[in-house]
């Protein structure tokens, strides 16, 4: 499995993860309890759920 951190404006947004069934996307608690988080995309609203995918996500 890969992984990697996504930052925007010097903030940990969250973990973007490579695994054999896809892509997981998931915020970080610490960003989403933050002062006015916003989601790194409209199509990956804030939740503190995982998004999955087999195909990598478009914004990314």
């Amino acid at each position: 499995m890969r992984q990697g951190e996504i930052w925007v404006a010097n903030h940990l947004v969250g973990i973007l993860e490579e695994g054999e069934d896809g892509y997981t996307f998931t915020y970080s608690d610490k960003y989403l309890k933050s002062k006015n988080p916003l989601p790194v995309s409209l199509t990956l609203p804030l939740q503190t759920e995982s998004y999955k995918s087999e195909t990598l996500f478009p914004f990314f």
